[in-house]
This record gives C-alpha cells, sequence and structure tokens, in this order.
C-alpha cells in the first residue's frame, strides 16, 4: 500500500505562503489554523497527510513553535488533524472540506465560559455561568438519602449505562403525566445536560454536517457541535423564541442533519416559545430528514404557570425529535444529573454510545435525583418565585445604575441577555473582570459572529448579590467609556 503522504517543512510553507496576511485577523496561531484549513479544502493539503513537526514548521514558517503549538492544538479541536503522541500530526481522513474558521472560532469562544468557571477568587461576583449556586435554599430532605432510599438503589453490580431503571421509570413518568406518553426504554439517564448534548452529537453529527442553531444560542451546544465538526446554520428568534418560517427556510435549503433549539427559558435571551410555534416546529421536522434536539432543561424554570410546557415531541410524530432534561436546572448545579428521551430504538444506540463514556452514572446521585423528584413541584414552584423576583430585580437595578444598556425581562430561564449602547461585550468584559464582576460576552453565545453588542448576565444569584454586581458594572463601565470604548465593526443587532 501506498505510504501517507508526510509534508516536509518547505512544502508546508509553501502552500501556506502568505498566510500571515490573509484574514481572518487575530493571534498568529489563529490565522495558522485558518490557513492550514484552507489548504484543506483546496486540497493542497491531502487526507491522511501528515504535517511537520512544530519545530520544524516553526523554522520554516518564520515563527516560534509556541504559535505552531497553538494552531496545532486549534486544529485537534475542531477534529481537522490528529495529534498522536511520538508519531506526529495528522490530518484526519474523515475530516470534511466544509470546515471554516467560523465553527472553529464559535466552538473557541463558547469553550471559554468552561476554561474560565475557576478564574477570579471569592470576591470576584460570577454572573457569566448560568447556573443555581448552592442547594441552599432547597428543602432539608430534598438532597438527603435515608437507609430505605439508598437501599433502593445499592444492590447489585451498580453499573447501568442507561441509568438506574427506577430513576427512568420515574421520568418516564414525568412525561407521561405532562401528556406525552413515555416508556422507561425511552429514557437514557446522563451526566447532566451538556453530556445528553454531547450524545446528540455522537449519534447523528459527522465532520461537516450542518446543524442548524438560533442566534444566539447556549454556548455550551455550541461547544460540543463544534468540536463534532458541524457546520451552522443560524436561524433567527425573538421575543417569542425561535421563528419557525425561518426554520423551515434553513431546512429547506440547507438540509441540516440536527437542529439543536432551546425552546423553554432560553439560554440567553429568556423566552418561552409559545404552543402554537411548537407545533409549527414539530411540522417543519415531520416534514424533512431533519433530527430536532430541544433542550428543555430549564422547562421548570418558566415564570408563568405551575408545570412545564408541552414539550415539542408532544406536537408532531417524535420519531425524529430528541428531548434535553435536567435536574442540575431545577435544584443545583452539583447535582449533575440529566436526561435525555427519544424514540425506543435511538435511545438504544445512544445507551450503547454512553455505554463506551461511562459505564454508568453515580448511582448515589441518581438516588438523590430521585428525591428531587418526590417534591418537583414545591421546589420548581419556589424556583420560579426566586428566579422571576430576580430577574425584575436585575432589570430595575441595571435601568437605574446604566440606563443606556437595554434588557428585555425575560420569560423564564436564568439569564438576562443585555444590550450595550456602545462597544463590544469582549472589549468589556475585561473591565469588568477589575472590577470584581465576571460576564459572558455575547460572541460566546454566537456561532456566526453576530451578538457582540450583548452580555448574557445571570438571574440566579441572592439579591444582595445582584446589587453589589450592579454597582461594579455601573464603576466598570465609566472607566471603559472613559477610556474610549471603541466602535462596533458590526451593525448593533436586535435585544
Amino acid at each position: 500500500p501506498r505510504r501517507p503522504l508526510a509534508l516536509s517543512p518547505a512544502t508546508f510553507a509553501r502552500v501556506l505562503a502568505g498566510w500571515t496576511d490573509d484574514p481572518p485577523a487575530g493571534p498568529l496561531y489563529r490565522r495558522l489554523a485558518a490557513a492550514v484549513i484552507a489548504a484543506v479544502d483546496r486540497g493542497d493539503i491531502p487526507r491522511t497527510a501528515r504535517l511537520p513537526a512544530e519545530r520544524a514548521a516553526a523554522r520554516a514558517l518564520g515563527v516560534s513553535r509556541g504559535t505552531v503549538v497553538a494552531g496545532y492544538d486549534l486544529l485537534a479541536d475542531t477534529g481537522l488533524v490528529d495529534r498522536r503522541r511520538g508519531s506526529g500530526t495528522w490530518v484526519g481522513d474523515g475530516a470534511a472540506p466544509e470546515l471554516r474558521m467560523r465553527e472553529l472560532d464559535a466552538g473557541l469562544r463558547a469553550r471559554q465560559l468552561t476554561r474560565d468557571t475557576v478564574v477570579g477568587g471569592d470576591d470576584v461576583i460570577d454572573l457569566a455561568l448560568s447556573v443555581l449556586p448552592t442547594p441552599d435554599d432547597l428543602p432539608p430532605e430534598a438532597l438527603h438519602l435515608d437507609a430505605g432510599e439508598l437501599a433502593r438503589v445499592a444492590h447489585g453490580h451498580g453499573y447501568h449505562p442507561g441509568g438506574l431503571p427506577a430513576l427512568r421509570a420515574r421520568i418516564a413518568g414525568f412525561y407521561t403525566d405532562l401528556g406525552v406518553p413515555t416508556g422507561a426504554d425511552q429514557v437514557v439517564v446522563t451526566v447532566g445536560a451538556q453530556q445528553a448534548i454531547a450524545l446528540t452529537a455522537r449519534l447523528l453529527v459527522q465532520p461537516g454536517d450542518a446543524v442548524a442553531v438560533e442566534s444566539p444560542t447556549y454556548p455550551g451546544a455550541i461547544d460540543v457541535y463544534s468540536r463534532a465538526g458541524a457546520r451552522f446554520v443560524t436561524v433567527a428568534g425573538d421575543a417569542g423564541g425561535v421563528v419557525p418560517d425561518d426554520l423551515a427556510r434553513a431546512v429547506a435549503t440547507a438540509r441540516p442533519r440536527l437542529v439543536y433549539v432551546v425552546p423553554t427559558g432560553h439560554n440567553p435571551r429568556g423566552t418561552v416559545l409559545p404552543d402554537q410555534r411548537r407545533r409549527q416546529v414539530a411540522a417543519v421536522v415531520d416534514g424533512s430528514d431533519t433530527w430536532l434536539a430541544e433542550d428543555e432543561c430549564l422547562a421548570w424554570c418558566a415564570y408563568d404557570g405551575d408545570r412545564p410546557p408541552l414539550p415539542i415531541a408532544a406536537h408532531g410524530s417524535g420519531e425524529r425529535v430528541l428531548t434535553v432534561g435536567s435536574i442540575s436546572k431545577l435544584a443545583w448545579g452539583g447535582l449533575r444529573v440529566g436526561w435525555l428521551r427519544g424514540p425506543a430504538p435511538a435511545m438504544a444506540r445512544v445507551a450503547r454510545l454512553k455505554a463506551a463514556l461511562d459505564v454508568g452514572n453515580c448511582a448515589v446521585s441518581q438516588a438523590m435525583a430521585l428525591t428531587v423528584f418526590d417534591r418537583v413541584d414545591e421546589i420548581a414552584a419556589a424556583r420560579r418565585r426566586h428566579l422571576a423576583g430576580n430577574a425584575r430585580l436585575l432589570c430595575r437595578l441595571l435601568a437605574a445604575a446604566l440606563p443606556g444598556w437595554h434588557a428585555r425581562p425575560p420569560d423564564g430561564g436564568l439569564s438576562l441577555w443585555v444590550r450595550l449602547p456602545s462597544g463590544t461585550a469582549d472589549a468589556f468584559a475585561p473591565v469588568a473582570l477589575r472590577h470584581g464582576v465576571r460576564v459572558l460576552p455575547g460572541s460566546a453565545a454566537s456561532p456566526d459572529e453576530a451578538h457582540l453588542d450583548h452580555l448574557r448576565l445571570t438571574v440566579a444569584l441572592a439579591p444582595e448579590r445582584l446589587r453589589r454586581a450592579v454597582d461594579r458594572l455601573a464603576a466598570a463601565w465609566a472607566d471603559h467609556t472613559a477610556a474610549g470604548a471603541p466602535a462596533l465593526a458590526v451593525p448593533v443587532t436586535a435585544g
């Protein structure tokens, strides 16, 4: 058989000639990664080719070894290359020529949120993470396991890749009571909603596949699908959530393999999709070969009403709909229990994929999730009151201290989506951090380099911390504007 091509440093430099002058602008390692992707797209670097060693490539390109290392790491993050210890860096034979820096950058911006969760000391108020910070306001018995409750799960080997049978049955019962008949074989329990989203990618998405998402959307989903090598197709949203007509257009023209939407407590807009739109979205999916992943992990946090809205899966055949749920967004971020609901054959495949990652979730955590389900209505009612009150408070505080900022009061969820009057959130975020507040720039929630003038702020913190945070944001904004906030390079987007 023919040996795979090993690019010489000289050939590598010749293929990438002029790479430092080509767009996109930014750090050299980013431009290097973009140039390699473009060369693979053109066919100048073949699939399965081995790239030059880092030191040799650095000498040939006239840059530091650190630039090449960072560029190669970036390419590995996209799935374009495989870095094998001791044998070099290889272009994957399944790499899709459609990969572009937009997808790569979208994933990097979203990933920054995860990398930064440990940044800052105790005095930093974190408005960037839209999670429930503590379980202190839960009923004392909600996370308590007595001997009898523990005995429900503490038998046998404890390895259940699909989840504890008792918890799968309880989740299935929840959907059935909601009006969506569900069997336990239609549920796979995961380590939080993030793993559930990742499993939708492993089940359905290959490098180069189109994935349709709202813009903005949940940063963790951008991370997951960009790592899978997806091409993003953006779908419009407004005060009512995703726009079904625009979704229908995207499905008809781009034929995405998967559509990912957040119908309830949208992250970051805070919208709740009306039933009529849910029916329309279900009809779009039923009339196509596209799968739908509906992220309903915040379904309990719709401020109006006393129970979650019907999921999109209830409004159509449901044959190509996967519903993501989570107890972590209701009880506490540290209780990492989520799930994926869908057609039984698809869930059987998901359970096998999950078994390759772990042989079973923590049984004790799943037993604690069962105790939360025992009190789910009580906990959800208290959570809705708390979050709705905090959202109103944060809107009032911002209006008083920063009247130029615009925020639409959310209808649910943990986030407030804020538009700045000038400059970019990426430029303001480090200023805010110096003043003791972490914020999430809108670019992290954007798969298409839009919403640079937006911030996502959590509403989940205690009221006194929100007040202190707004005081610090006002001081940071005064310093930022006094220093001359740069004008936007893109049109201001709608809130």
